[in-house]
């Protein structure tokens, strides 16, 4: 507040958040058995989209996600003048830019393989010119898939920082 700390402490503020969780529970779910009415595309998560083709492999939510744990920080300054005060802000979210895994692929655990490409039904689609490449780089990579399938993604935001500054009068 105004008159605390000096000059030059006078109006900072220093704010941090940790959060962190054990994970979620989930299934897992069995590998499709046929591409039914998907398509060589959106394979890898057909069982996320169509629940007649979602087999346990497991007594159900016995696996569970990783942890996540994340730090958020907050920096302000507030000057203050006669008429009005002046406050500039620094919000930093995902300060250490971790890569939390927030969900995982039901057919295979893992947040980098959805398992399609190693299925013995991918053989002719993976002979087909450019589709390996095409498929890890828009599903695996970019997780085009999963995102269109669920609305929700497999890793946390990356870092952020939002830079601003707010005028008060009085």
């Amino acid at each position: 507040g105004k008159g605390d700390g000096g000059t030059i402490l006078q109006g900072l503020g220093i704010n941090t958040i940790m959060t962190f969780n054990s994970g979620h529970s989930f299934t897992r779910v069995s590998e499709p058995g046929n591409l039914g009415q998907a398509t060589p595309w959106n394979i890898g998560v057909r069982a996320t989209q169509d629940p007649r083709q979602r087999f346990p492999a497991e007594v159900l939510n016995t696996s569970l996600t990783p942890w996540v744990f994340n730090v958020d920080m907050a920096v302000d300054k507030r000057l203050y003048f006669d008429r009005y005060n002046v406050r500039f802000f620094v919000n930093v979210l995902n300060l250490l830019n971790a890569k939390n895994i927030l969900n995982v692929y039901q057919t295979t655990g893992t947040d980098d393989d959805d398992g399609w490409l190693k299925s013995p039904l991918a053989g002719n689609f993976i002979a087909t010119p450019g589709y390996l490449d095409f498929y890890q780089a828009v599903n695996l990579d970019n997780r085009w898939h999963y995102l269109g399938a669920t609305g929700h993604d497999l890793w946390s935001q990356p870092r952020s920082i939002r830079f601003g500054m707010t005028l008060e009068f009085k």
